[in-house]
């Protein structure tokens, strides 16, 4: 199984040969507000339930979910992709993921708060957001 494989993790070894990229809390911040603000713009998410891809999309979910209430909407975390008007993750990697979702339901907009640039994933960088530390 090699990095680009949905769930995988790369080993301790193979973290430490990685560049890293740390993500603050305020740049999660930032993300969620500019990506809130888009949303509470289109009439269909005044009302919206928001799914959290386990397990940096919770997070991702939550800040969202805060920004998108501060512009006006009235949001629901949910627990189910099944019953959700949004789908959120933290991050675009290699893209599988955000394929999987599409596929399964086609009909949801799936978003994320950072996509990798051809570039940092030439590079093979490594995004630490805050709760993957220790």
């Amino acid at each position: 199984m090699n990095q680009d494989d949905v769930g995988s993790t790369p080993t301790p070894a193979a973290k430490f040969m990685m560049k890293r990229k740390k993500i603050k809390v305020s740049d999660i911040e930032l993300e969620a507000n500019e990506l809130g603000y888009k949303l509470s713009l289109e009439p269909k998410f005044k009302y919206a339930w928001i799914y959290g891809v386990p397990r940096g999309g919770i997070p991702a979910a939550f800040a969202l979910s805060a920004n998108m209430n501060h512009y006006g909407c009235r949001t629901v975390l949910v627990d189910s992709p099944q019953i959700a008007d949004i789908i959120v993750d933290e991050l675009i990697d290699s893209g599988k993921t955000k394929e999987e979702f599409e596929k399964k339901f086609p009909e949801i907009p799936f978003y994320a708060l950072f996509t990798k640039t051809a570039k940092e994933k030439e590079n093979k960088v490594w995004y630490v957001f805050p709760w993957e530390e220790k």
